[in-house]
């Protein structure tokens, strides 16, 4: 599956394979991005790495 990158330091990116920190889109059929006339790609959101520490406690 192709995924079109929202947010984050990846942002605009087109990627087959989500990397830390994105999430795909929800919805019925998730949303997606017309990249060519007949081919799309799903939207993944920027959601901040969670596995990185938010900052000095």
């Amino acid at each position: 599956m192709v995924f079109v990158l929202e947010g984050g330091p990846r942002a605009g990116q087109l990627v087959d394979d989500l990397p830390a920190g994105y999430r795909a889109q929800g919805g019925v059929h998730g949303a997606s991005a017309a990249l060519f006339d007949d081919v799309f790609a799903d939207v993944a959101v920027w959601r901040g790495d969670r596995d990185t520490p938010a900052g000095p406690a």
